[in-house]
């Protein structure tokens, strides 16, 4: 073939009658290309020939939804953890897969507060939302978020706590006193 792409063959094939003999993988019988469907997954088209495929898409197509879902899933289970969390997330907070994924681009797929790159997208990153609208503010990691939590959304308790870690109690009281270890002798 030489590196020639699949639409080059099919055209080359339409002008000159270029056929070549390809092998389906199900049947087992060598047949021309035209046997065979089109694809640009592949440089020469599907593994199975028109036969062998028409017959699959028959016996996938008389299978009900859940069953072709639930087959997929038994072969990719690690998709069907990320659908689940998508879905759920999507369904929870009323937005769209594309919002979420915009928003993550935005802030570089990193945690909104300590900017630590969380690598995993949609599993990584917490949805942080008000509680009492329900409004989606950004995407946290799993401390941040629990952080915010602990604080109850309050902006004046935050204020506090920064106070705290600026100016603790026990340092306008002093140097604190700890008593020498003394060894028993």
């Amino acid at each position: 073939m030489g590196g020639l792409s699949l639409l080059n063959f099919q055209r080359l094939s339409a002008e000159k009658k270029v056929s070549r003999v390809l092998r389906c993988y199900k049947c087992k019988t060598e047949k021309a290309t035209d046997q065979f469907m089109p694809s640009e997954q592949r440089k020469m088209g599907y593994k199975r020939c028109r036969l062998c495929l028409n017959r699959y898409l028959q016996v996938i197509s008389k299978l009900p939804r859940a069953a072709r879902r639930r087959n997929y899933y038994e072969k990719n289970p690690e998709q069907r953890a990320r659908d689940r969390r998508r879905d759920a997330i999507t369904s929870k907070y009323n937005v769209r897969v594309s919002w979420i994924e915009d928003l993550l681009k935005h802030q570089k797929g990193r945690c909104a507060i300590c900017k630590s790159k969380q690598s995993k997208g949609f599993k990584s990153l917490c949805v942080d939302h008000s509680h009492s609208s329900g409004e989606v503010r950004g995407m946290l990691c799993d401390r941040c978020n629990s952080g915010i939590g602990q604080f109850r959304d309050d902006p004046a308790l935050l204020a506090s706590a920064i106070l705290y870690l600026v100016r603790p109690p026990a340092s306008l009281a002093g140097p604190v006193r700890r008593p020498q270890n003394r060894r028993a002798t």
